[in-house]
């Protein structure tokens, strides 16, 4: 503590929130959120990634969802794309994009990373310099079958969907909890 100030370790903030309040506290990551709310509003995919990258930056997140169950990773870290920055830019220690070109590989390669091993029905994409989702799939015919791109579509309001989501994944960590806590008395 500093002056009254509590430091926070940011790994076991649910518990800190917990301890603190007395009650059950979830965290849930902006894209995790996003891809959740977005699932629950519509019935067409039974597949949602929600890729989202800070306006000229080389890194982001994804979030995902797969009928209905949010795909969470190991140490709750699925969707954080820094590992695959350092592996498609080694040595370089920038996270800014030098130019929309290079802005426009990043957010293609991720996606083809994500498509390639997630499978997504669909994949939202919020990057301010990457709108024209036609160009996006033009690049990512580079490096895989067209057939295996999902659909792309670009998004710039996500608060309804985020809202949505951070409600729904308290819920969804709620009732696990509660799941978890009768297999205990069983």
């Amino acid at each position: 503590d500093r002056v009254g100030i509590r430091q926070v370790d940011y790994r076991r903030l649910e518990e800190v929130i917990h301890e603190m309040y007395g009650l059950p506290a979830f965290i849930c990551n902006n894209t995790k959120a996003v891809a959740m709310g977005y699932y629950a509003l519509q019935d067409k995919y039974d597949t949602v990634l929600y890729h989202s990258q800070p306006a000229g930056g080389l890194i982001g997140g994804q979030g995902m969802v797969v009928r209905g169950e949010p795909v969470l990773g190991a140490h709750k870290m699925g969707g954080e794309l820094e590992p695959l920055f350092h592996m498609f830019y080694p040595g370089k220690t920038d996270t800014v994009g030098q130019s929309l070109e290079e802005i426009r590989e990043s957010v293609v390669r991720y996606l083809v990373a994500a498509a390639s091993l997630e499978d997504p029905d669909v994949i939202l994409i919020r990057n301010r310099y990457t709108p024209d989702t036609a160009v996006l799939r033009e690049e990512m015919k580079r490096y895989m079958d067209e057939s295996n791109i999902p659909e792309l579509v670009h998004v710039q309001d996500i608060s309804e969907y985020a809202y949505l989501g951070t409600m729904m994944y308290g819920v969804y960590q709620f009732k696990a909890q509660i799941s978890e806590g009768l297999e205990d008395t069983i």
